[in-house]
């Protein structure tokens, strides 16, 4: 009985996240490509525990202008994203 109870507490969780996350314009692609790619999944793991720090968008900056701020171009998402992890990661 307790592993029914656990799995509907998962099921629901996951089924609010997917909901919320459709509300933000994630795509179901978007949304799977961690089940699908080590990396993705490591990075959204980081992501995680870091306490989601703010994504922002660098369309249109040189890669040599993302460096001198200790960024560079994800492979995921919208062309550029990047997170910014704070002083304190």
């Amino acid at each position: 009985m307790r592993k029914t109870t656990l799995l509907v507490s998962v099921i629901d969780v996951l089924t609010r996240l997917a909901g919320a996350m459709e509300g933000e314009g994630v795509s179901l692609d978007q949304f799977e490509l961690p089940i699908n790619s080590h990396m993705a999944r490591r990075n959204l793991a980081n992501y995680l525990k870091a306490g989601c720090p703010e994504v922002t968008y660098a369309d249109g900056i040189s890669d040599e202008e993302l460096a001198r701020h200790g960024m560079e171009r994800s492979p995921y998402g919208r062309e550029g994203a990047k997170v910014r992890l704070g002083q304190g990661f």
